[in-house]
């Protein structure tokens, strides 16, 4: 037997759903940093699986203290393995609604293999490109795609 008191237990209080009285919008909130597996469009193999690191951000109306930081990881896992690039529209939207916003950013950088023939030899080896796509959902979309080379 325990010796522990039982006492009565206290909900908690749903800070960022309560009224904010300043009136201050903040431009982008959310999470970075996310590894999550995703598959990309591959010229030679049809689909090579890799490594996102993601950044998902919401724009919070003045109205709002906060934003529940776990409901941009239940948005992204929604879509386990169909994160592609196809999906983020969809992502963008669950953002949106899920969180209660008009603007949504999913920024998601990756690396990319391909094997080339080196110029002298013409032996072939894999190389690394870092690749990624910017995101923005706010009544129109906007997508970016980057490739460092």
């Amino acid at each position: 037997m325990s010796n522990l008191k039982s006492t009565p237990s206290t909900a908690l209080v749903d800070i960022q759903s309560t009224p904010d009285e300043r009136q201050i919008a903040i431009d982008k909130v959310g999470v970075r940093g996310i590894k999550y597996p995703i598959s990309v469009l591959d010229r030679d193999k049809g689909t090579q699986h890799t490594i996102g690191n993601f950044s998902l951000t919401v724009d919070l109306p003045h109205h709002f203290k906060g934003t529940h930081m776990s409901r941009f990881l239940e948005v992204l896992n929604e879509y386990h393995g169909e994160v592609i690039v196809q999906s983020l529209p969809k992502i963008l939207q669950g953002l949106r609604e899920r969180l209660d916003t008009k603007s949504a950013h999913v920024d998601v950088f990756f690396p990319f293999f391909m094997t080339k023939k080196a110029p002298v030899t013409g032996k072939e080896g894999v190389m690394e490109f870092t690749c990624g796509f910017l995101a923005t959902s706010n009544g129109t979309s906007d997508f970016q795609l980057y490739v460092q080379v």
